[in-house]
């Protein structure tokens, strides 16, 4: 279990570093990870750097949720969050499920 996510970390890793590389190498890694409709849905991952009104409402909402970090999972204000955090990932993944998200590295 400690090797896989050793594995996983350094994998991270190396999509992190490539994304302030060369984009062709990006490309390359990415279609040797993922498949095609795993990358469609990469391009729809909001960039969070962006100053877009998408973005920023994906970032307030980590944000809501970071406040509320050591409250219970069923309080109210978590559950309005989670809610809408959900609506986000439906809209902005074309109702993708969770069984079926970016994971390639089972994290």
């Amino acid at each position: 279990m400690a090797m896989e996510d050793e594995s996983n970390e350094i994998a991270i890793q190396k999509v992190m570093q490539l994304a302030n590389n060369d984009k062709e190498l990006q490309e390359r890694y990415r279609k040797s990870l993922f498949e095609e409709r795993e990358l469609k849905l990469w391009k729809k991952v909001p960039n969070m750097t962006s100053d877009h009104p998408e973005t920023l409402e994906w970032i307030a909402l980590i944000g809501q949720l970071n406040r509320f970090i050591n409250e219970d999972p069923g309080c109210l204000n978590v559950q309005n969050i989670s809610r809408r955090l959900d609506e986000k990932r439906a809209e902005t993944f074309d109702g993708e499920s969770e069984k079926n998200s970016l994971n390639p590295l089972n994290i």
